[in-house]
């Protein structure tokens, strides 16, 4: 395994979606030589659409 392995969901993808597939979504924020921060939402494909397994806040918060 890879760090990132296919199937991937991109605008241009071709990737067919079925039910009890999961993907993650990892937005980021990096700042070279300083710090980096990932949020990382997981969701699973149901028939009816998606659902998110990742549930906590979506407060920044800093901590010194």
């Amino acid at each position: 395994m890879d760090v990132h392995e296919p199937p991937f969901l991109t605008g241009h993808g071709e990737t067919i979606l079925q039910n009890g597939m999961t993907f993650t979504d990892e937005p980021s924020i990096i700042l070279d030589g300083r710090w980096m921060v990932r949020v990382e939402d997981v969701f699973v494909v149901r028939d009816d659409g998606g659902e998110a397994l990742s549930h906590y806040s979506r407060e920044l918060m800093v901590v010194a």
